[in-house]
């Protein structure tokens, strides 16, 4: 397996201005907010299989990630 390479600094910018422009309007957060209530808001038994912890966790970690960039841009557009 590649190691992971990280895009240059101003296509990182451009990225995340696409996130931002991707979830920022009405359907956007319909879908951001349904992402959020099946990861976020989703609650597993105690006796849950690790298996399904690890896969919840990264559902989770991917909507944080999304929720991230479109932050990360609103501080660089000012």
């Amino acid at each position: 397996m590649k190691p992971t390479r990280f895009p240059p600094a101003e296509d990182y910018r451009l990225l995340k201005s696409q996130f931002r422009r991707c979830f920022s309007d009405a359907p956007g957060q319909a879908v951001l907010d349904h992402l959020r209530r099946k990861t976020v808001g989703a609650l597993l038994s105690p006796d849950a299989p690790e298996a399904a912890l690890r896969d919840l966790e990264g559902q989770r970690r991917l909507v944080a990630y999304i929720e991230t960039m479109m932050k990360e841009s609103k501080s660089h557009d000012g």
